[in-house]
């Protein structure tokens, strides 16, 4: 097996370290974020059999590990990661780091701080594995962001056998907020995976969140819906527009989708979520009356429910520039997507969750 690093010129090395040492992320003190089941022998989403009864669609994309984190802290001068790749949703539209790579922050007090990232070259396509250097030694908290669009198999840490290694400072909300949509909820076109908007979200606000997000395939089938409804949550975001079909789809399943998670979750607050097109056309405006009216019934039955409208998303100015094939936001329409979503969520949590927020 070769060995790779990605990261800075100055430090082109491959992870040769002498005191280099393995860990398997599914054992503590280490903590996965983004999986509301773990499966022993894969990272995917969304358990196997049960995606199969949904959709092809939905089996591939709930691979993927868009918004899979591992978390944990270290003083280790270095970090080092290796790992097996399952699949790949080879778009267009996305770069390579974003479909097969990882990215590494670190986390200060509730300060997140992009650090480094690794990914496979083109003639390794399902491994990955490399190293990160830091100044100092001293305890810091790590998340590791894992690819958008593959699946993760196997996932290890390597740090210093002479470092201490525990938990995560942790996230203000003890339950996550669920996303469900479509490629842009999963993520597509952010240029690596800590530019996702939920990820922007996640460290401006320092919330947990789950990605449910399937490109293509988030057809607001009431089964999911029913999946959703019971993973524990603090707040749950619904932004598939993009996915249904045709205008008449949509009214068929958005209110309904939203019914069976509220049965299920009488209290928790719902933001619904429409296209962030950087042109307004007859079709989105149709669909935005849809979802407004889903939004307005509840509203009116006294349910703790906010409209976020993804036509506001974008400045006039740079509306055109926040996408990367008028459809799927690029790095800045995803940060834009992640000012005007992330206020509304973050309003919503300290006004009706938590006074703690």
């Amino acid at each position: 097996m070769k060995e790779y690093w990605y990261g800075y010129l100055s430090d082109f090395l491959a992870p040769k370290e002498k005191d280099l040492v393995y860990f398997d992320v599914r054992k503590e003190p280490f903590e996965i974020h983004g999986i509301y089941e773990i499966q022993e022998d894969n990272f995917f989403r969304l358990p196997v059999e049960f995606a199969k009864s949904i959709s092809e669609g939905v089996t591939k994309e709930s691979r993927a590990g868009a918004g899979v984190r591992v978390c944990f802290a270290t003083d280790s001068p270095y970090i080092a990661i290796k790992s097996k790749l399952y699949s790949f949703c080879e778009q267009p539209h996305i770069t390579i780091v974003a479909e097969k790579g990882f990215d590494l922050y670190t986390k200060e007090n509730e300060n997140y701080r992009f650090h480094n990232v690794f990914y496979p070259p083109l003639d390794l396509e399902n491994e990955v594995f490399g190293i990160t250097k830091f100044e100092d030694t001293k305890m810091r908290s790590i998340v590791v962001n894992f690819p958008l669009g593959s699946g993760v198999t196997d996932f290890e840490i390597g740090i210093s056998k002479e470092s201490c290694i525990g938990k995560f400072s942790g996230y203000k909300n003890e339950k996550p907020v669920v996303f469900y949509g479509s490629s842009i909820t999963q993520g597509f076109a952010a240029s690596r995976p800590g530019n996702i908007y939920e990820n922007y979200i996640s460290r401006e606000h320092n919330l947990d969140y789950i990605n449910l997000g399937f490109a293509g395939s988030a057809l607001g089938e009431k089964d999911l819906a029913r999946y959703i409804s019971k993973i524990p949550m603090s707040a749950f975001v619904l932004d598939y527009d993009h996915n249904a079909p045709n205008v008449e789809h949509l009214k068929n399943t958005h209110n309904d989708f939203y019914r069976i998670i509220r049965n299920a979750n009488p209290d928790i607050p719902v933001i619904f979520v429409t296209r962030p097109d950087p042109c307004d056309s007859k079709n989105t405006s149709e669909r935005r009356k849809i979802i407004f009216d889903t939004y307005s019934d509840a509203k009116n039955k006294g349910e703790n429910v906010y409209f976020s409208d993804g036509g506001k998303f974008f400045p006039d100015n740079l509306k055109f520039d926040c996408t990367a094939d008028w459809c799927h936001p690029n790095d800045t329409g995803m940060y834009f997507m992640a000012q005007g979503i992330g206020k509304t969520l973050s309003y919503a949590l300290k006004t009706d969750l938590s006074e703690e927020l």
